[in-house]
């Protein structure tokens, strides 16, 4: 068992701060082995005065959150490439460690938030023991097994979630295409599914391999930063990300009729998970009656959701993953996000924000008792989401 230091790195600050004024001397010494090179100098983000089209107090709220964030995402999410000299990946979602001097590295720049970090470490299996701090904790992780030499390392938090695809690793795999070294570099990845696949092969990237879940030691590994920031997003990475993706997926020519519907309906009625709500039938019903075709994602190819996307013009879904694929869709389409009004979750705002889209919330309770049965609202949301 030994202790292990935790350094955040949430912003270039924090980099230059854990390095010229570390609060131990292991820090410091694991700060000599990483670096940071900026690749793409950000641009400001121009607000946009008619990217919410409700005008109620709640999207009000939410647009004056969003442009808070979005104003400096610039500055909080800068676009380059870590270099570490000497360290191990642990556990499904690689967890960066410096076994030398016992440091752990998390923090936006590298898609470990604090907050997911407390509770994967405690709760992952991989050896946690107790915590002696806020900054350290005492673990026994093991001996490392050998693994990579100047790879890059496309593993992280939320990686066996599409959305997190579209909006972390479809972005940061655009990233990595302007790092140096070996061509073709291998990229390092966790399990991969059919639909991972497919977006790693569209982003041009062909020399895979398996990380692991085991402790194991890299030499020289680098990875590409974060491209957002608390639900900002860096310019011009992203766009330029999910342009050539969506011209990708566009250039396959799906034909099949029920793929050309104007107006979309995206249900999580087939979805099992967190946030279910109890009246899908009455919904999907409501939308039906409104001229909607309503789409279970589940039932169909990314390919084929990517067309069904692109081709409508006015999209409505419960607040989730699938509504991210808003990406396929051409500028000045109109997003309408059934909420959780627990939740304030504008990485749809985001994106609409960059690809010339609109949108709108509207909040929504999980169970049908707590609106007294009554949907009208709903209704009267998505008329106004149609109105010319």
């Amino acid at each position: 068992m030994r202790e292990y230091h935790v350094v955040e790195l949430n912003n270039l600050s924090d980099v230059a701060e854990q390095r010229e004024r570390p609060r131990n001397e292991n820090v410091r010494s694991a700060m000599r082995g990483v670096r940071f090179k900026r690749l793409i100098e950000n641009y400001s983000l121009i607000a946009r005065d008619n990217l919410f089209i409700e005008c109620d107090e709640y999207n009000t709220k939410l647009n004056k959150l969003y442009d808070g964030v979005a104003s400096i995402s610039h500055k909080n999410a800068p676009c380059g490439e870590f270099l570490f000299d000497s360290v191990s990946t642990l556990g499904y979602d690689s967890l960066i460690i410096d076994q030398e001097n016992a440091v752990v590295f998390i923090g936006q720049l590298l898609n470990w938030s604090r907050e997911y970090f407390n509770w994967w470490v405690e709760n992952s299996n991989v050896g946690f023991v107790k915590w002696n701090s806020i900054a350290s904790f005492a673990a026994d992780f093991g001996s490392s097994k050998v693994g990579s030499s100047g790879a890059i390392l496309l593993n992280s938090p939320g990686y066996g979630i599409f959305g997190h695809w579209l909006i972390d690793f479809v972005p940061r795999m655009a990233l990595s295409r302007l790092m140096l070294g070996a061509d073709p570099a291998t990229h390092l990845f966790g399990p991969l599914s059919d639909w991972m696949r497919d977006l790693i092969t569209r982003a041009g990237i062909s020399n895979i391999q398996a990380v692991g879940t085991e402790l194991t030691s890299h030499i020289d590994l680098r990875l590409p930063s974060s491209t957002n920031a608390g639900y900002g997003f860096a310019e011009p990475i992203n766009s330029l990300a999910w342009r050539t993706l969506s011209v990708s997926f566009n250039r396959l020519n799906i034909s099949r009729d029920m793929l050309t519907a104007e107006r979309l309906f995206v249900s999580r009625k087939q979805w099992q998970g967190t946030r279910t709500i109890d009246f899908h039938d009455q919904l999907e019903n409501l939308m039906v009656e409104r001229g909607f075709v309503v789409l279970h994602p589940e039932a169909l190819s990314l390919a084929e959701q990517a067309c069904m996307f692109a081709k409508a013009r006015v999209i409505v879904g419960e607040d989730g993953s699938a509504l991210h694929n808003i990406i396929f869709s051409a500028p000045g389409a109109r997003l309408g996000v059934l909420m959780d009004p627990q939740r304030s979750n504008l990485w749809h705002a985001g994106i609409c924000h960059l690809l010339g889209h609109h949108i709108a919330y509207a909040p929504l309770t999980r169970r049908l008792d707590e609106i007294a049965g009554d949907l009208s609202f709903v209704g009267r949301f998505v008329d106004q989401l149609c109105a010319p």
